[in-house]
């Protein structure tokens, strides 16, 4: 009897441990990772491909802070020879004017040069950094949450969703991302991504980044060893890839 109940407990004991650890693993898939070298797998229920079994590739920003290219909102391919990152919000019109101007130096780089997208609401509702939101930011977090969940579940697709939110010279409204994004992913899906949290907690760190960087103005394009803010221009952002980023 004695013996039965031992073998009971231990057994009990284990299932415990066994439901600690899983739960851990699936909290470490559904949360972007910050200045981190452990391999992970943060692919959602689509479209990741093998990108988590290939070559790790980190960048380095603010001082100390590395991203994990593979693991945060990118445009370009992830072993490009440039990485930078770039802070912005859909509504915001100088983040606009800076996006045309991005497009025209990617063109430009190509496959060499690629872009780590952290959306930054400027509506207090997601981003403690704001202390009152404009009229002109009130569908901000709800179109950077829409942004990231088509990156989830469609990467291939995120970019073309990325250049559609910014194409007009005012800011889409929530009701035409939410409809763009449900022809691209499809409403179910896009609903339950949504229900899961995960594209809210990117969003979050997006702004503690965002904090570190100083908050304030955005766009922000971010090296390793410097961060310009604003529009900078086309010619300056390409001088200033090549500087920061150049290869020994």
């Amino acid at each position: 009897m004695k013996t039965h109940l031992h073998t009971s407990h231990q057994g009990l004991l284990l299932s415990l441990i066994l439901c600690l650890l899983l739960d851990s693993t699936v909290a470490a898939q559904q949360s972007p990772r910050v200045s981190e070298t452990k391999p992970s797998d943060s692919s959602s229920e689509a479209g990741r491909d093998s990108d988590a079994k290939q070559e790790r590739r980190v960048v380095r920003i603010i001082g100390d802070t590395k991203l994990d290219v593979r693991q945060w909102p990118l445009i370009g391919k992830p072993d490009a020879k440039y990485v930078f990152v770039e802070m912005f919000d859909y509504t915001c019109p100088h983040c606009r004017d800076l996006h045309h101007e991005l497009d025209t130096v990617l063109k430009n780089f190509g496959d060499d040069l690629a872009v780590i997208t952290l959306q930054v609401p400027l509506n207090a509702t997601c981003n403690v950094q704001v202390g009152s939101t404009e009229s002109q930011h009130r569908d901000a977090c709800e179109i950077a949450n829409l942004a990231v969940t088509v990156w989830r579940l469609e990467p291939r697709k995120y970019h073309e969703y990325h250049d559609w939110l910014f194409k007009p010279a005012q800011a889409r409204t929530s009701a035409d991302a939410r409809k763009r994004a449900i022809e691209i992913v499809g409403e179910e899906r896009m609903e339950k991504m949504l229900a899961t949290g995960v594209p809210q907690k990117f969003i979050a760190s997006h702004v503690k980044l965002y904090a570190k960087a100083g908050a304030g103005s955005i766009p922000k394009i971010l090296f390793p060893n410097i961060t310009l803010v604003g529009n900078v221009g086309s010619d300056r952002l390409a001088a200033t890839i090549e500087q920061q980023l150049k290869t020994p």
